[in-house]
């Protein structure tokens, strides 16, 4: 019963992303587990494509290692 709940809440979700950010919803990566165990974990996309391509557009709202964005559609 709860995959049902949860299927029917998802559905929106993932129309909502396709329609404010076109592209994929799901994506694959490699993770790392206990003792640098490798594992292939599927992920639902919730920032644009190629992000790291656009870093340069964002201003870092604090100093150091911390970044700090107040509005996140600045992208």
């Amino acid at each position: 019963m709860e995959w049902v709940i949860t299927g029917a809440l998802l559905i929106p979700i993932f129309i909502a992303i396709e329609i404010d950010i076109p592209g994929a919803i799901f994506f694959k990566q490699i993770s790392y587990g206990w003792w640098e165990t490798r594992f292939k974990t599927i992920k639902i996309r919730s920032t644009y494509i190629n992000t790291e391509a656009h870093k340069h557009k964002i201003y870092n709202e604090v100093q150091g290692a911390i970044l700090k964005i107040m509005n996140v559609r600045k992208l």
